[in-house]
Formats: structure tokens, C-alpha cells, sequence
């Protein structure tokens, strides 16, 4: 009928903006929340910040307790997130263990900045998650990257915030802001390595 056929697209068009398991925006969605943001951004002189964190060793957590395990842990995170930040249209699910988040960082100074990224860190990651009766505690990796100076627009912004957590996966840093030169020289080292292996 042509409400099961409304049901349907509806459901498809969620599923391609959301997570099903966490109800987060996904990666293209969160790319346009952004881009809307900082549409008159340099008008207001405004700063966003994007952080883009990874929960460290899922795939341990899937393998000893199950998948079924791993993905509630992710809407428990989901949920300290939606917690924390009130605002799930500051927030998105990019797979995996990896999320994502957008703040207006305008009226911070640079020492409040960390302040802040280290209270949110310890507010969302201090405790351990209860999950089934198993009390699992969780480490997180997180990659960041400022407007205007890592990018102006969405695209560039997650993508060099995601460029900055690999970075803090090779170097075992526990987060690390976007820096051009760190990642051209992660760039040459792992085209080098590519080099290698084909040789």
C-alpha cells in the first residue's frame, strides 16, 4: 500500500542520515550540521572545534563479550555523549567505535579550551560502563581540528580531525590537535611502508 511504501522510504532515508544503534547522525549528515554552522562563521568571528574520538581496543571488547556486547557499549556511549552535550545535532556516529563532535569554541581561551576537553573527557570516560553486569572500562583516542585554521569548510575540518586521530593511534598521544606537517610526514611514512611491501 502506499503507507508501507512511505513507511519504507522513510525508513531508508533514516537509516542512510542515522545510526540505527545509536540514533546518531552519520558521517554526511554531520558534514552538513557542520557546513551549517559555520556558514557566517567569519562574519561573527566565530570558532568551531571538531573532535573526532575512537574508543580504543572495541574489537577486544567485541571478541571477549560478544558483539552484542560491543554494540550496547556503543549506545552507552552514545548516550553519555547525548548527556554531556544535550545536543545530538552536535554529534554523529562516523562506524565503528568512532564518533564525532562540533562545538562553538568562540568564547573560549586556549587554557579553558583544554580545561573543558579534559573535564568532558573524564565526565564521559571517567567512570567505567555497566553493561550486562560487566563492568567495562573504556579508553578513548581523540583527533581535533580548529576553524578557520585546520579549515574552512565541513569537509576539510572532519576530514583533518580524523587525519589528527591516526596520528594519535601511531604515536600512542592520547589526543592530538591536526598539524599539516605531522601529517605529511605520517603521509610519507605510510606511503613509504606501501612502497615497501609492493617491493
Amino acid at each position: 500500500s502506499a503507507w508501507q511504501f512511505l513507511q519504507k522510504e522513510t525508513t531508508v532515508k533514516f537509516l542512510s542520515h542515522f545510526d540505527p544503534k545509536t540514533g546518531l547522525a552519520r558521517r554526511s549528515l554531520f558534514c552538513d550540521r557542520v557546513a551549517r554552522s559555520l556558514t557566517d562563521a567569519h562574519k561573527r568571528r566565530a570558532r568551531y572545534a571538531v573532535a573526532v574520538l575512537d574508543i580504543e581496543q572495541l574489537s577486544g571488547i567485541n571478541d571477549a563479550f560478544g558483539r552484542h556486547c560491543g554494540d550496547l557499549l556503543l549506545q552507552h556511549v552514545a548516550d553519555r555523549l547525548k548527556r554531556r552535550f544535550g545536543e545530538s545535532e552536535q554529534l554523529a556516529h562516523i562506524g565503528g567505535g568512532t564518533f564525532a563532535l562540533v562545538r562553538d569554541i568562540t568564547r573560549l581561551s586556549p587554557e579553558e579550551l583544554l580545561q573543558a576537553m579534559h573535564e568532558h573527557a573524564v565526565a564521559l570516560f571517567g567512570e567505567p560502563f555497566i553493561i550486562e553486569g560487566r563492568t567495562i572500562p573504556v579508553a578513548v583516542k581523540t583527533g581535533i581540528a580548529f576553524h578557520p585554521e585546520n579549515g574552512k569548510d565541513a569537509q576539510t575540518l572532519v576530514q583533518n580531525a580524523e587525519a589528527a586521530l591516526r596520528n594519535a593511534r601511531a604515536t600512542g598521544e592520547r589526543q592530538l590537535r591536526y598539524s599539516a606537517e605531522r601529517h605529511g610526514e605520517m603521509l610519507a611514512r605510510l606511503t613509504l611502508e606501501h612502497k615497501l611491501r609492493k617491493a
